[in-house]
């Protein structure tokens, strides 16, 4: 069970919003400027999150599918007002949303239901943690990073963009680096990857590393602040989350989705960087970010390329 806290000395103009299932019922909690609104849904838990569980999987064929967009946006904002219309207000009001889930709601995107006219990615930074956690969390050029590329996966270098910045950092093309270097490396601030990345819900996730393979385990003896994950779908990976949680990373940056090789994903790369190095937090330097992205790729693409441009990152807060 997620329990709902006093928020208010953490983020005071933030909505936290706690998300569970009790019994039939899916529960939803939220706490804005110390007033605590609690309710029920009308549909039970098993209609609502099969729902957004559709909404996912949606989502994740969207570009590679004859998904039909109007499917996705109809899902978007019949989901949007069964779970959030009761907030209108406090969301109208908020700076910023946290959702606070349990565990097994990572493939949930509550991000992506629509308030109002737009997808709440869109209106307001997003971030997801598992308790109320706070950090004094301040991004520099001093850090120390270990920064990997893939060139098929990241065929512009946008990694290389982060490399220049950070003078204190360790870089490998995919290439040149194996299990054994990459278990020598001492604990960095910073750890990002571009490189292709696999759920596997019989078996272990990993990043692919030549013939052999990048866990969860390997990252966390790092025991970054931050890591940005530019690899399929491992915003979703509970192995790679849980262990950078209990190894102490503040913040935790991947698409929860298949994302695009270079392009897309080189701009995000390079502007969520560019907003961390101008003092935004992640949560807000992500949103700056997808609001870059959907104006650019707008003028140029249809729905689903869009979306699957502009959506797929996600930030956690662990720690």
């Amino acid at each position: 069970m997620v329990r709902a806290a006093n928020t208010q000395s953490i983020e005071p103009n933030t909505l936290f919003i706690f998300f569970d299932r009790i019994g039939e019922d899916f529960i939803v909690r939220a706490n804005f400027r110390n007033r605590i609104y609690s309710y029920k849904t009308i549909e039970n838990a098993n209609t609502i999150i099969s729902d957004l569980e559709d909404l996912y999987l949606n989502l994740q064929a969207i570009y590679y599918s004859s998904v039909d967009e109007s499917e996705v946006l109809s899902q978007s904002k019949r989901l949007g007002v069964k779970i959030f219309s009761i907030l209108d207000l406090w969301i109208d009001r908020c700076e910023a949303i946290r959702f606070i889930i349990p565990e097994n709601f990572i493939r949930l995107p509550f991000e992506f239901l629509q308030h109002r006219e737009l997808p709440l990615f869109l209106q307001k930074p997003v971030t997801y943690s598992f308790s109320p956690v706070t950090s004094n969390f301040n991004f520099s050029d001093n850090w120390s990073a270990l920064i990997v590329s893939d060139r098929t996966a990241d065929p512009e270098r946008g990694a290389h963009f982060v490399r220049d910045i950070l003078s204190n950092s360790i870089y490998y093309d995919i290439e040149d680096l194996t299990l054994e270097a990459l278990n020598s490396i001492s604990p960095k601030d910073l750890v990002l990857i571009s490189a292709h990345g696999w759920i596997d819900f019989n078996n272990e996730d990993y990043i692919a590393l030549n013939e052999e393979s990048i866990t969860a385990t390997h990252l966390a003896r790092l025991s970054p602040k931050l890591i940005y994950l530019d690899s399929c779908q491992l915003g979703v990976s509970h192995e790679f989350i849980q262990s950078l949680r209990r190894a102490g990373t503040n913040y935790y940056i991947a698409p929860i989705l298949s994302n695009e090789a270079g392009n897309s994903s080189t701009k995000t790369i390079e502007h969520f960087f560019e907003c961390l190095e101008e003092g935004l937090s992640p949560s807000l330097a992500l949103f700056e970010t997808r609001l870059q992205l959907y104006k650019h790729f707008k003028a140029i693409d249809d729905y689903r390329r869009l979306i699957w441009r502009a959506f797929p990152f996600r930030v956690y807060h662990l720690n």
